[in-house]
């Protein structure tokens, strides 16, 4: 893999935190669109967050330590 791609199953059951610090929940699907993939992160009495996996989102991904940290972009929590 290039520099900054990763196999789906490396993303699957990792934890997602906000660039500010939040607990978001965890990735429970990868979801293929034709524009890019959206990752569905599982939330806590809540219905799924869905994030774009693009690059205004995602900040960090750290196999190692199962972490995504991503940006929330206006309106996203709203969707």
């Amino acid at each position: 893999l290039a520099d900054g791609e990763y196999y789906i199953g490396d993303i699957i059951g990792m934890d997602v935190v906000t660039d500010q610090g939040e607990k978001l929940g965890v990735i429970r699907q990868v979801i293929d669109t034709a524009a890019n993939d959206v990752y569905a992160v599982a939330r806590e009495g809540r219905k799924d967050l869905l994030i774009p996996a693009i690059k205004q989102c995602i900040v960090s991904v750290d196999v190692e330590n199962n972490l995504m940290t991503v940006h929330l972009l206006d309106g996203l929590m709203d969707l």
